[in-house]
């Protein structure tokens, strides 16, 4: 008998997905060398300096009433019948222009029949005083319902820069 000797050969099996995914990824590394000089090259930069100034914001207002000026809290009669005129100034002592609205609200509506002839609005320049007159009305109807009240008539100002 005769004895057969084997060979024993190992073979190296490829496997081409991870071959091609590899090639893949030196190829992608030395791209991305190659490349990285050229995003470089359009790289800029800029510098500026500038500054500003913070304008004066002053406005000042008063009511007037028979050439009498009215603080904080003041008090007048008006009788039933009668109309009162006020005038509102305000000075505008800004650097900037302003635009004013000027508006009354009957504060705690005691007397219903009170009417006043609505918001008005102001447009002042830089250093220029400007000025409305307000009406407030109390009409002569029912005048016994209301003998003896009084109620709360809140003069508002408010200033807005506009330039």
């Amino acid at each position: 008998m005769a004895r057969h000797v084997g060979k024993t050969t190992l073979a190296a099996r490829v496997n081409i997905p991870f071959c091609i995914a590899a090639v893949l990824l030196c190829l992608t590394l030395i791209s991305m060398y190659l490349t990285s000089g050229l995003f470089a090259r359009y790289s800029t930069s800029a510098g500026d300096d500038d500054s500003a100034r913070v304008a004066v914001f002053k406005v000042m207002n008063a009511v007037k009433y028979n050439d009498l000026e009215f603080v904080d809290n003041a008090s007048f009669d008006i009788a039933p019948g009668y109309d009162a005129k006020y005038t509102v100034a305000v000075d505008n002592d800004s650097e900037v222009a302003v635009k004013c609205t000027i508006s009354l609200v009957n504060e705690s509506g005691n007397i219903e029949t009170l009417s006043f002839d609505g918001s008005k609005e102001v447009t002042l320049a830089p250093g220029e005083t400007g000025s409305c007159d307000i009406a407030i009305t109390f009409p002569a109807t029912n005048a016994e319902l209301y003998m003896g009240m009084s109620d709360v008539i809140k003069v508002t100002v408010v200033a807005e820069q506009i330039d």
